[in-house]
């Protein structure tokens, strides 16, 4: 975050390594004065206090509907199978002893997870159901979907249990539909436009995720340009992943370069958009903002396998 003075460098070196304790703990308080919020709430302890798994991801189907050029899931989806409503009951059971202060979130991938809804229905009813017999807060439910399966009926349940949805759309109907055809070649981007207004406009708090890949690139689309499109649907919260894997071995370092100072710009675009009355996020550098908000001291950078577990179609747990 600084460059520190090769002055103070040296003072703080010459006072480690041959420094009285005496001198060392006052180094020591002087850099928790400048660094610690003293009267902030140590949050990283709370949580590190609240045992368990606290965030847990349920791949509930190994199946899609789509035929994305870039997934990494491909050889995954190959199993085109669905969470067993038998595998949905253990991983409650389980999350009943793994979890003793309760879950803040679960989260619903695939493959395409609305596939597989009828599990999502079950999950959601009985974490509710485990919440409200243990007297906790109810956890935060959050659903990534390709939104072409999206119905009416879904959106209802979503907004009666407040969903957080996240809706895969790369771009402009040109960008999306090359990147994110059906199986067989059939546009999608319609049905994905479609939804992201439907669960809008039934109150469902609604995001949009989306890749950016070479494509994007050699069509001169910036991440700028896809947050303006996202917009005009009426969301004001994206995410936009880089598909590195795309760029490998031919033009790699130049590209990568000259899309990481795209990137910087749509990171600027979004934090400035908070002085204006239409503010809008760009998911990504929300942690990096909160985490110099709020000053936190963390006891560990990772949850995998502590307070983040997640669980695949079949029943097989993995911690990340």
């Amino acid at each position: 975050l600084f460059d520190m003075p090769q002055e103070m460098a040296r003072a703080f070196h010459l006072v480690e390594n041959y420094g009285t304790e005496e001198e060392k703990a006052s180094v020591n308080q002087l850099v928790r004065e400048i660094v610690a919020d003293d009267e902030g709430p140590d949050l990283s302890r709370k949580r590190h206090e609240s045992q368990g798994v606290k965030s847990l991801v349920v791949h509930v189907s190994q199946a899609c509907n789509l035929a994305c050029t870039y997934c990494y899931a491909n050889e995954l989806n190959k199993a085109n199978k669905l969470m067993p409503l038998s595998v949905a009951q253990q991983v409650v059971e389980r999350m009943d002893k793994l979890s003793p202060s309760g879950l803040s979130s679960v989260k619903f991938l695939g493959g395409e997870p609305t596939l597989a809804w009828r599990v999502i229905e079950y999950l959601v009813t009985q974490f509710e159901r485990q919440a409200a017999d243990r007297g906790l807060d109810t956890p935060t439910f959050v659903i990534v979907t390709n939104g072409t399966r999206v119905t009416e009926a879904m959106i209802r349940f979503m907004a009666d249990h407040t969903f957080h949805v996240l809706v895969s759309i790369d771009g402009e109907p040109t960008i999306h539909d090359s990147l994110r055809p059906h199986k067989g070649g059939r546009p999608s981007y319609s049905l994905a436009v479609d939804a992201v207004r439907r669960l809008v406009a039934g109150g469902v708090e609604t995001a949009i995720e989306s890749v950016y890949t070479r494509f994007h690139y050699r069509s001169a689309t910036s991440p700028c340009d896809m947050m303006d499109h996202f917009r005009s649907l009426g969301v004001s919260e994206f995410q936009i992943s880089l598909a590195v894997g795309t760029w490998h071995q031919e033009d790699l370092i130049e590209d990568i370069e000259n899309i990481a100072d795209l990137f910087e710009v749509a990171t600027r675009q979004s934090v400035r958009s908070f002085r204006t009355a239409e503010p809008y996020l760009l998911r990504g550098i929300q942690f990096v903002l909160d985490g110099f908000s709020l000053r936190e001291k963390r006891a560990h950078v990772c949850g995998a396998g502590r307070s983040f577990m997640a669980v695949n179609y079949n029943g097989e747990a993995f911690p990340c």
